[in-house]
C-alpha cells in the first residue's frame, strides 16, 4: 500500500466533483453513514399560607358569630403548629409498602420496556435505512473516481435487490457485533477483517453476504493493520475539524448541529475517496490471484 498514492488520487477525485461529494456527504451523515468518527415546593409553601389564611379569616367569622370550639382550634392548635411540624411524618398519609413497591416495580418495567423500544427502532433504522446507504455510499464514491458519480447513486441499493443488500449487510454487522462481546479486540479485527464488504455489495447487489464476507476476508488477509494506520494517517486532519466542531455546532445549536457536520464534510469526502481507492487496489489485487473473477465483481459502470 502506498498511502501517498492513495491519498493523490483521492485529492484528484475531489477536485473533479468537489460539491456534488459535498452534498452527498452531508446527506449522508445525515442519514448516519461517516468516515469521520461525523438530551413544587414552592406551591406546596403557597398553599399551605393560603390555607392558614383561609382559616384566620373562618375563624374570625365564626368568634363574631359565638362559635367557641373554632375558636379555641385556631388559637391553640394552628397557632402551635409550626410549619416543621405540618409536614412531619405523623401528619403526611402513610402509604402501604406494598404499594409503594408495586409503584417502584412499575417505574422500573416503564424506563426498561422504553430503553428495549428505543434499541429495537435504532436497529431497524440502521438495518434498513442506515446499512443500504452505506452501500450506496460506497458506490458514489466508486464512480466519482471515474468521474461519473450522480447524486442518486447514495440511494442505489434500494434497488430490486434491496433485500438482498440489507440481509448481506445484517448479517456481517451481526458477526462482528458478536466477535465484539469477545473483549472488544476480536470485534474490531472482524471490522476489518470485513471492511470491504459494502463495497463489494454496492458492485454486485446479488453477492450473497456469506460469499462477500469471504471475498472481503481474503482481500484484507495480512493488510488489517495497514488499513487501521491508513485511518489512523488522518488523525491530524480529525482533530483540527474536532476544534473546528466544536464552536460550529454551538452557533447552529438550533440547526441539528449542521455547522458540525459541514465542518466534517471535507474530510469525510477526503477519507471516503481515500478508501475507494484502496477498494480498487485490492480487487485488482483478488483480480489476480484469483479470489474473484468478471463474474463477480462486475464494475460499478456496468449496473444501472
Amino acid at each position: 500500500m502506498n498511502r501517498k498514492l492513495l491519498k493523490d488520487n483521492a485529492k484528484i477525485a475531489l477536485k473533479r466533483n468537489f460539491w456534488l461529494v459535498m452534498l452527498v456527504v452531508l446527506v449522508a451523515q445525515f442519514l448516519g453513514v461517516s468516515d469521520v468518527g461525523a438530551t413544587s415546593g414552592g406551591s406546596g409553601g403557597s398553599g399551605y399560607t393560603g390555607s392558614s389564611n383561609s382559616f384566620d379569616k373562618d375563624n374570625k367569622d365564626d368568634s363574631d358569630s359565638g362559635d367557641d370550639w373554632g375558636s379555641t382550634y385556631n388559637n391553640q392548635s394552628m397557632q402551635q403548629m409550626s410549619y416543621e411540624d405540618f409536614f412531619s411524618d405523623s401528619y403526611m398519609p402513610q402509604i402501604p409498602e406494598a404499594l409503594t413497591t408495586a409503584l417502584a416495580a412499575g417505574t422500573v418495567a416503564v424506563v426498561i420496556g422504553i430503553c428495549i423500544v428505543v434499541i429495537l427502532i435504532s436497529i431497524l433504522i440502521t438495518t434498513f435505512l442506515t446499512n443500504p446507504i452505506q452501500v450506496g455510499y460506497r458506490r458514489f464514491f466508486m464512480l466519482n473516481r471515474l468521474g461519473k458519480g450522480k447524486f442518486v447513486d447514495l440511494f442505489s441499493a434500494f434497488a430490486p435487490n434491496y433485500l438482498n443488500v440489507v440481509k448481506g449487510m445484517f448479517t456481517t454487522s451481526l458477526i462482528i457485533f458478536g466477535w465484539t462481546m469477545l473483549f472488544i479486540i476480536p470485534g474490531i479485527i472482524a471490522s476489518y477483517r470485513y471492511f470491504f464488504v459494502p463495497f463489494l455489495l454496492a458492485e454486485n447487489p446479488t453477492m450473497s453476504g456469506t460469499r462477500a464476507r469471504e471475498i472481503s476476508a481474503q482481500m484484507t488477509d495480512g493488510y488489517k493493520f495497514k488499513i487501521f494506520v491508513l485511518g489512523l494517517s488522518f488523525i491530524g486532519w480529525q482533530i483540527l475539524a474536532f476544534l473546528l466542531a466544536v464552536p460550529a455546532a454551538l452557533l447552529t445549536c438550533c440547526f441539528m448541529g449542521i455547522g458540525a457536520m459541514l465542518v466534517y464534510c471535507p474530510l469525510g469526502g477526503y477519507v471516503s475517496a481515500t478508501y475507494a481507492e484502496l477498494y480498487e487496489e485490492r480487487r485488482e489485487y483478488a483480480m489476480c490471484v484469483n479470489i474473484t473473477n468478471n463474474t463477480e465483481l462486475v464494475g460499478f459502470e456496468t449496473q444501472e
